[in-house]
């Protein structure tokens, strides 16, 4: 557990005349904006010492001794415990400690102090990807690394980025008793845009064993304060009760005998009727609620250029575009000319492609590849295109959306067949129910391998030719032929699982 080092108060220092006695301590906790122009304090318990605890921001510690202490505080408005210490000396007898939000690792550029060596999927015994992650959800991306580069390959010889953002985004309707009467409402979760996670277990390694790494979040902080905003992203009134109510364990895999692969597993759980969310979440009813028709949908975002902190060419993070192979269950990305100058140890001219495979999902689900580009991103702000993103998620199951064509049964296409800013991932679903204290899970394999030789030209556009159903199992497409070592591998994690053993 991180540790923030913090002096209780500015008013903490020293008088000429020293000063002695007993010190009543009061507290300030996050405020943010609520209902009709109001403003909304966050509650909590602090424990000091491990023996005192009062309720704050409304007591006081009464009678504390002058000198070093140590607080746990936890807030109504996070699942993971605020740590502070320090000295409590001020010139008077009443100090006023803030206690902030729990420090973790979202985007580096803020949370730095909390973003380090836990905030990267890598394994010791292999050093082939290179997965930056942080502790909301998020893996794969440059938000939480420093050099502002998301998964790289080959980690060992180069800094080459094939993908720049994941998350598993999920879909649902609320069921007849959902809270504040808000059955039948869609819920779809945003892409690249926070609110949707927070951390309940921080990212980190299993025990000492560095080839597996889990961490855990919860769902519905849209209408909370997150670290590094002012506000949070929906108003309190905005869509309030529409909860998933969901806690998404997720557990990364890599292999020793396969280095150029990286498993993830995600277990979902319906925690709504739990006293922990409910701490959290006080509008939810005690028996919580039901989600329908459900789809889970691991997403990528592959960015198949250079880092984001040396600066591309022209246009050289928008050049890629991604199809699917149906009979191997793999969506495949790649650079669209097969060049990115930026690349180095020989990959400048034949960038490696980029997989997603779906190893395991929920019995009774079917899968679709959902395949679009930057113009149709997954998001909840507005309502009305939450609504766009549950048919997104869907893959066109629970309706059409503006710019798609539904190749049914394998994939939803919303992308050109020209160059693209591509995004790709899998509609797994539909979940007829998840109830209070019901699980699900699914497994897939992000992978990597080099084109065929011989199978391309450098600067030679491979169009997928997404234009109908039955090209997902068509022979004769040339990326056919230039994934052929790509398909090897993801047949090669056929039947594989994940130990979600924690130790």
């Amino acid at each position: 557990m991180l540790v923030t080092l913090v002096a209780f108060s500015a008013a903490c220092y020293q008088d000429v005349v020293t000063p002695s006695g007993p010190v009543t301590v009061s507290f300030v906790t996050p405020s943010y904006p609520g209902p009709g122009g109001t403003t909304l304090v966050s509650h909590g318990t602090v424990v000091m010492d491990g023996v005192d605890t009062v309720r704050i921001p409304e007591d006081s510690l009464v009678g504390l001794a002058r000198g070093s202490h140590a607080l746990t505080a936890l807030l109504d408005v996070a699942y993971l415990p605020t740590r502070m210490s320090g000295t409590v000396s001020p010139s008077g007898s009443r100090m006023t400690v803030t206690v902030p939000l729990p420090g973790s690792c979202r985007i580096y550029a803020w949370d730095s102090a909390f973003c380090g060596s836990h905030s990267a999927v890598l394994w010791r015994g292999h050093q082939r990807t290179y997965c930056p992650a942080n502790d909301f959800g998020d893996f794969c991306s440059w938000f939480a690394d420093s050099y502002q580069l998301g998964l790289s390959w080959p980690a060992d010889a180069a800094d080459n980025q094939y993908l720049g953002h994941a998350r598993l985004l999920v879909g649902a309707v609320l069921g007849a008793d959902a809270p504040m009467s808000r059955s039948g409402d869609t819920l779809a979760m945003a892409l690249f845009r926070g609110g949707d996670y927070a951390p309940r277990v921080r990212l980190h390694p299993v025990a000492t064993d560095t080839s597996r790494w889990q961490g855990e979040v919860v769902t519905d902080m849209r209408r909370m304060p997150m670290a590094g905003s002012a506000s949070p992203v929906l108003n309190a009134d905005d869509r309030a009760g529409d909860n998933f109510g969901l806690a998404v364990r997720t557990t990364y895999s890599l292999p020793a005998g396969m280095p150029n692969a990286i498993l993830v597993r995600f277990d979902v759980t319906n925690v709504s009727a739990s006293a922990d969310y409910r701490r959290v979440h006080p509008e939810e009813p005690a028996t919580g609620h039901t989600l329908h028709d459900v789809y889970l949908a691991p997403t990528l975002a592959p960015t198949i250029a250079c880092n984001g902190a040396t600066g591309c060419s022209a246009g050289e993070d928008r050049d890629d575009n991604a199809t699917m192979i149906s009979p191997d269950s793999l969506l495949v990305a790649w650079d669209q000319e097969f060049s990115v100058p930026e690349f180095s140890s020989g990959y400048a001219t034949a960038p490696a492609l980029l997989g997603l495979r779906l190893i395991e999902g929920p019995a009774g689900t079917s899968a679709k590849g959902v395949i679009f580009d930057g113009g149709i991103t997954p998001d909840f702000l507005t309502a009305a295109n939450e609504h766009d993103s549950y048919r997104l998620l869907s893959a066109g199951r629970a309706g059409m959306v503006s710019g798609c064509s539904d190749y049914a049964p394998d994939a939803f296409v919303c992308a050109p067949e020209t160059r693209s800013d591509i995004r790709m991932g899998w509609s797994v679903g539909p979940i007829a129910s998840l109830a209070p204290g019901e699980s699900t899970h699914l497994t897939v394999a992000i992978l990597f391998a080099d084109p065929k030789s011989g199978s391309f030209v450098t600067g030679t556009s491979v169009a997928p030719g997404n234009t109908s159903a039955a090209a997902f199992s068509d022979t004769t497409r040339a990326i056919w032929s230039i994934s052929a070592k790509l398909r090897a591998l993801g047949d090669s994690t056929r039947g594989v699982s994940v130990d979600t053993t924690s130790h």
